[in-house]
């Protein structure tokens, strides 16, 4: 059988074009998934099912493609990159939120002044509204009828840790606000997530499960896409593994939504890519795109762990974070680039230690929109093999000088009241790697790790942009029949947590695809 579309990978963005794009009832549409499928909540793993737990990050976690990378050139062991392989994605393991915050206005009008007019602020916003109901605010820039459900911690549900904080971030000045998600917002507020009471809602129980009736869409999991197949500079067919069995299927239309980690992958073990590269593993180049794999995205943190009083009370299945700051470094004109967030069961997850064990309290630092960028590229012509991919956080010396703020910025707010029943003293980093900027430059460049936010290694722009590799509408540079559609297509990350923004870019990439637009003139003027 031939199909009309097939979309590979059922992440954020992928689920959602597949739903989308099957409800012509005339359009035949193929989702792929390389992990396994669950077709109902009851069905889920306890790993997947619960949001404040880091289970399914685990590098041995059968949901995980067990990834690793290089995180500075300073840094000597590898560093954990968690990577879904299961129906839903990263929006099925992400942890422990999942949070469901979107950025500034500003990140999306960047893109628009990258030459991608299709992704300005005001022509996204209408597609954040249709993919989400907002339980707690009813608003222009809210959904009230969308398949996720949002909702934020109430303040009578905050843990002691997280109320000592918001009380601290206030009493210092920072401006207190009900809404992350608002355009205007900067300052302390309660966290954004896509959960009812605990439970994960990601994209396969938003928005596959609801739809599994359709005859038009086929979900086929347990189903490694090897290599995209083209008839001169057309895309007509992917070839597959299942079972053991390789097989191919047709398709008029190829959408990768494989993520910012096996999208690149997938394009360059297909022939697409920077040309030294492949000739030297021996792949046929089909497409010279040198900026495939390039302009590696994420957000650079540090956590700041704390020894906790006696009788401090853990619980690994309450919230983990509640309440986040966001904050303007000084020098900066990149607004909101600095988050703060506590944690009430900090972990040695990004250490290899367990998940579920507590080593105290933490509070983190996040450089939200770094100058520093990196670089994944392809080791084998097999799409099993993981790609390389060095990070170089902190090679920009802007990033040092802002994360370095947010480290000291804890250290202030440390000093409050609020925490003298909670913190007992630190824990890394140490009374000596603190006392001087020196000692704590070298230690962020140890331990400066990943948020989970991966993105850009297949950046939109114009054909001008010799490092873009699709066009606004996803459609891959220099080919036909081929798209991709998920963070790896955005030009830089966006100053929030990715998923929210991954499940738009499904969203507005679906209705580009059908050449519609909901984006209306009345809207239009709402919203100037």
């Amino acid at each position: 059988m031939k199909y009309d579309q097939i979309v590979i990978g059922s992440g954020s963005a992928g689920s959602v074009l597949a739903v989308r794009l099957s409800e012509d009832p005339n359009n035949n549409v193929l989702l792929l998934e390389a992990g396994p499928d669950f077709t109902t909540f009851d069905e889920l793993p306890e790993e997947l099912k619960h949001s404040y737990t880091h289970y399914a990050f685990r590098k041995e976690s059968p949901f995980d493609w067990g990834y690793t990378g290089i995180a500075t050139s300073g840094k000597d062991t590898p560093m954990l990159v968690p990577r879904a392989k299961v129906i839903g994605g990263c929006s099925s393991h992400n942890g422990p939120g999942p949070h469901f915050w979107r950025g500034a206005p500003e990140d999306y009008d960047n893109w628009a002044q990258l030459g991608n007019t299709e992704w300005s602020y005001n022509k996204v916003l209408p597609y954040f509204r249709k993919l989400e109901t907002d339980a707690d605010i009813h608003d222009e820039y809210h959904g009230t009828s969308g398949p996720i459900p949002v909702r934020r911690h109430q303040r009578e549900d905050w843990l002691p840790f997280q109320v000592a904080s918001y009380e601290a971030m206030a009493d210092s000045g920072f401006p207190e606000h009900a809404d992350m998600n608002h355009p205007e917002y900067t300052g302390v507020a309660p966290r954004v997530e896509n959960n009812v009471d605990g439970r994960r809602m990601s994209v396969s129980t938003c928005y596959l499960n609801p739809n599994r009736g359709r005859s038009n869409l086929t979900i086929q999991a347990n189903t490694l896409v090897k290599r995209i197949l083209f008839s001169g500079r057309r895309a007509v067919a992917v070839e597959v593994e299942s079972k053991g069995e390789v097989t191919t299927i047709e398709a008029g239309e190829i959408i990768v939504s494989a993520g910012a980690v096996a999208s690149p992958q997938l394009l360059m073990v297909s022939g697409i890519g920077p040309s030294q590269q492949l000739r030297q593993l021996d792949i046929p180049l089909i497409h010279e795109l040198p900026g495939v794999g390039k302009n590696l995205r994420d957000h650079i943190t540090v956590v700041v762990e704390l020894f906790v009083k006696d009788g401090f009370h853990f619980d690994p299945h309450k919230p983990r974070h509640q309440i986040c700051l966001a904050h303007t470094a000084e020098g900066s004109n990149i607004r909101n680039d600095l988050v703060i967030g506590p944690t009430s069961f900090a972990t040695s997850i990004k250490r290899g230690g367990d998940t579920m064990t507590p080593v105290g309290v933490g509070i983190s630092a996040g450089l939200y929109l770094a100058k520093s960028t990196g670089e994944l590229t392809i080791t084998s012509p097999d799409q099993r093999t993981p790609p390389h991919m060095e990070f170089r956080y902190l090679e920009d010396e802007f990033d040092v000088t802002r994360l370095r703020q947010g480290v000291r910025l804890i250290q202030e707010l440390l000093k409050h009241k609020a925490y003298k029943d909670i913190v007992a003293g630190y824990i890394t980093p140490t009374e000596e790697e603190l006392s001087d900027d020196r000692s704590l430059d070298s230690w962020l460049k140890q331990t400066a790790s990943t948020s989970y936010h991966q993105s850009g290694t297949c950046k939109m722009g114009p054909s001008s942009d010799d490092m873009a590799v699709v066009d606004q509408y996803g459609r891959v540079h220099g080919l036909q029949g081929l798209r991709v559609a998920d963070a790896s297509i955005m030009p830089d990350v966006i100053r929030a947590n990715t998923n929210a923004t991954t499940i738009m870019i499904g969203e507005r990439t679906a209705d580009l695809i059908k050449g519609q637009n909901i984006v209306t003139e009345e809207m239009t003027k709402e919203l100037a």
